[in-house]
């Protein structure tokens, strides 16, 4: 079973708005908490933000390594980028559409929301 997990970001100032999805094959719930402990984060309360100001802050900044390393080696990744967040919700769609037609991704799926952004 494929577990899908997608997020939304609107630049308002840049012109643009994205929507990722997130998939992995496996549920990636326990190793992210374990993950977000390890560095002295508790998963249920906190949200982690890439915006989020890192400098001096060792912590966050392994955190961001750590989960840009989980995803390369565990998941698959399809992002939507348009120009109008109007857009945005049916370009979403004609992407996960398109995603679950890949082959690399020829499973059973669930559908979940992300709590962070990378």
């Amino acid at each position: 079973m494929a577990f899908l997990y997608l997020d939304d970001s609107k630049h308002h100032s840049f012109g643009f708005s994205l929507t990722t999805f997130v998939a992995c094959e496996f549920d990636p719930s326990e190793a992210l908490k374990v993950m977000f402990e390890e560095y002295g984060y508790d998963p249920s309360i906190f949200e982690f933000k890439s915006s989020a100001k890192m400098k001096g802050d060792d912590n966050l900044q392994r955190l961001r390594s750590s989960l840009k390393q989980f995803i390369a080696r565990n998941c698959k990744i399809a992002v939507c980028v348009v120009g109008d967040d109007r857009r945005l919700g049916p370009a979403s769609l004609e992407l996960l559409k398109a995603a679950l037609k890949h082959p690399k991704l020829n499973m059973k799926y669930t559908l979940m929301k992300v709590c962070f952004h990378l």
